[in-house]
């Protein structure tokens, strides 16, 4: 029994990131959901509350991930000489490429269908934490490294943030190659990374 309402709330998954892939929140249909997924309406509504619920439950994946991809290398503990080690930069495209590879689909769902629904504010959401970790990691390396430069403002902080989502979107809108995206991302990040060590005094 516990395998069927299982494999039930899969098929419902599955069907709702089918149709949250082609249609924004507001325009996604359950009736569509359901009827992709062969079951009633009323059965999606035994599983999840909501369409929001279920909009959240499709992206829960995407959304560990991000999180864990957008706050791992800037938490106060860092240390910031390990961003100017060799290969940091072949690592961090390396990186990315997997990422976005793994979850273009659900990166879709995320950036471009999710107004009206509450992940619509999400990339502003999760900047403020990032900027908040920012500024802790940056503290926390000045004491380490007295003539480093942790003078660094929050509207730059955002910016540099926001033109992570901007990365993704480019990637998306352009449905860009594999070798498309590692050129771009190879001049991207030598662009930020000395930029930054510039900024820094590092």
């Amino acid at each position: 029994m516990q395998t069927l309402k299982d494999n039930i709330r899969q098929n419902i998954l599955d069907s709702a990131r089918h149709e949250f892939s082609q249609y924004k929140f507001e325009k996604a249909s359950i009736r569509r959901i359901a009827q992709n997924a062969g079951i009633t309406s009323g059965t999606i509504y035994s599983y999840f509350k909501s369409k929001d619920e279920l909009f959240c439950e499709v992206l829960s994946p995407l959304m560990k991930e991000l999180n864990s991809y957008m706050t791992e290398s800037m938490t106060p503990e860092s240390k910031i000489e390990s961003k100017f080690e060799d290969g940091f930069i072949e690592r961090t495209i390396d990186k990315f490429m997997l990422f976005v590879n793994t979850e273009r689909v659900l990166l879709k769902i995320l950036l471009f269908n999710a107004q009206g629904s509450s992940l619509e504010n999400y990339k502003y959401d999760i900047t403020e934490r990032v900027v908040h970790d920012s500024r802790l990691f940056l503290a926390n390396n000045q004491r380490r490294h007295p003539e480093m430069n942790a003078d660094i403002c929050d509207a730059t902080m955002r910016l540099h943030t926001l033109l992570m989502f901007s990365t993704f979107e480019e990637i998306i809108i352009h449905k860009m190659t594999k070798e498309e995206m590692r050129k771009m991302l190879e001049e991207f990040t030598i662009f930020e990374f000395y930029g930054w060590k510039n900024a820094l005094n590092m």
